[in-house]
């Protein structure tokens, strides 16, 4: 897939979204670039501006939910394997959310 591709597929998820969200007897006709009705289109470009901050922290997470970075986290927390799983998984969700270790 390549990178146009898949820019699509996650617009067309997020329309799926809006679309949801904006109402079922709403008549939707989709454009190149959101919607021909302009007030559907003003909606469309608010909602994508509203979770644009919400889809970067999810990919940002997800990023970080690696088997190389969580590995990484344990090594400098828990080299000798001293920890208990709680403590262990504490500081892993700590250096997921950004927290110091």
């Amino acid at each position: 897939m390549t990178t146009k591709d898949k820019d699509m597929s996650e617009q067309s998820i997020e329309q799926e979204l809006f679309e949801a969200w904006y109402g079922a007897p709403r008549k939707l006709e989709r454009s190149e670039s959101g919607y021909k009705f302009m007030a559907a289109h003003t909606d469309w470009t608010t909602w994508k501006a509203a979770r644009a901050p919400l889809l970067a922290r999810i990919a940002e997470l997800e990023a970080k939910l690696d088997v190389d970075y969580i590995a990484q986290v344990i090594r400098m927390v828990d080299g000798n394997h001293s920890m208990g799983a709680g403590a262990l998984a504490e500081a892993i969700v700590d250096a997921i959310r950004g927290n110091e270790c």
